[in-house]
């Protein structure tokens, strides 16, 4: 348990914790400052009821930024694995965030913790291609889409141009 930090109690009691060693919530923590309370607000407010969340909360006032933008032709694409993932990330160079209102977070039942899994700025999006979580709707999606180049933490060494998802 000592690589789990507390984060919120959920409306209905529920202890909230994330893995400090190797959560994907972490990137998004450092590459967002204000992101850590509001996630902290919002399962606080939240009835937990079931062993897997994975839902986006509409704040009704832009309160950050989102880092997945839609892609065209004309961005200049790469792909990089981000600090503790398996799996490559599509990025688009020379493109800025974009303001939301709206935060997403996984929350899942393990070992019977619940742990947050990943937390953004944004929408829900379909798991990216080669996550063990990846579905039909993966490859389509993240060939239209990206995250913003230059905000997350990245492994240098896996920077590529080519995409490794086909």
């Amino acid at each position: 348990m000592n690589q789990y930090q507390f984060i919120a109690k959920s409306k209905n009691g529920i202890d909230v914790y994330f893995n400090t060693e190797s959560s994907h919530v972490l990137t998004h923590f450092q590459a967002s400052g204000s992101l850590k309370p509001k996630v902290s607000e919002i399962i606080s407010n939240l009835k937990i009821s079931s062993n897997n969340i994975y839902e986006s909360f509409n704040i009704n006032e832009n309160i950050g930024f989102s880092e997945l933008i839609p892609t065209t032709e004309k961005d200049e694409i790469i792909y990089a694995k981000r600090l503790h993932r398996e799996t490559y990330t599509r990025f688009a160079k020379n493109r800025q965030p974009i303001p939301t209102s709206l935060i997403t977070l996984w929350i899942c039942k393990e070992n019977d913790i619940y742990e947050l899994k990943s937390a953004w700025f944004g929408p829900i999006t379909p798991p990216i291609p080669g996550d063990p979580w990846e579905n039909e709707q993966s490859l389509p999606f993240w060939l239209s889409h990206a995250l913003v180049w230059g905000i997350q933490e990245i492994d240098r060494s896996t920077i590529t141009k080519e995409c490794p998802w086909k």
